[in-house]
């Protein structure tokens, strides 16, 4: 599943993420969640199929969890 990835860049994709999510609200269970287009705004990453796979690596080893309704929410776990 990891391909062409390597652990740094995955690594530094965490941590990019995990820094936007400490500023972002917390949904009414008490978890903090990302959406594209803020990822878009906020923040250097370029929203490829490279970041599409971290994503789905990380939804894999259960870090995040997709939440749909409305729009499509990664729910940090």
């Amino acid at each position: 599943m990891k391909g062409r990835v390597t652990y740094d860049q995955l690594n530094t994709s965490v941590d990019i993420l995990h820094l936007y999510l400490t500023q972002t609200t917390v949904l009414k269970k008490g978890l903090f969640f990302i959406v594209e287009a803020d990822i878009k705004e906020f923040t250097w990453m370029k929203l490829d199929k490279r970041f599409q796979g971290i994503l789905n690596m990380l939804r894999h080893g259960q870090r995040l969890r997709e939440q749909r309704g409305g729009f499509t929410r990664d729910v940090l776990l």
